[in-house]
């Protein structure tokens, strides 16, 4: 990707979600839908705009549905907005990658957590333990037994 495009691939990232933020009044919509990346063919033609939305896999596609309709609104926002040759055809898809990364972070707090109480658990355990189960005493008793049994010899 060459220069000129990442930039026009970031400014059409910007635009596009500031349209989808004030210009979509699609009850479809879900609130939590950022665009997470915009990528342009060479010619910039095509632009394959990726999106996350944080709700169930249901309102997910209907989110989904509700962009691919709004793609033409979309687009002759964009078009106001930025001054291009050649203005790209706008095609959404789905992007898991955050929602994947949140799974992930609580999957993770979630393991940390049963650690934690597992070393916890186990620290309880043995500073209840009496001192005697450890084997302290037992070489200590045996010494004594055989000290105890030379004075009675003697």
């Amino acid at each position: 990707m060459s220069r000129r495009t990442e930039r026009v691939s970031h400014l059409i990232r910007n635009v596009i979600a500031d349209a989808i933020r004030t210009e979509v009044s699609d009850p479809r919509l879900e609130r939590l839908t950022s665009v997470t990346r915009v990528e342009i063919s060479d010619d910039l033609s095509v632009a394959r705009v990726y999106v996350s939305v944080m709700a169930s896999e249901a309102r997910r596609k209907l989110t989904l549905e509700a962009l691919k309709a709004a793609a033409g609104r979309i687009r002759a926002f964009v078009r106001d907005q930025v001054t291009l040759r050649t203005l790209p055809r706008l095609t959404f898809f789905l992007d898991d990658s955050v929602r994947r990364a949140a799974e992930m972070v609580n999957t993770l707090d979630r393991l940390v957590a049963e650690a934690d109480a597992r070393s916890d658990a186990l620290a309880s355990a043995a500073a209840a333990q009496p001192a005697s189960d450890f084997g302290d005493e037992a070489p200590l008793n045996d010494v004594g037994e055989t000290l105890n049994r030379e004075e009675k010899r003697e």
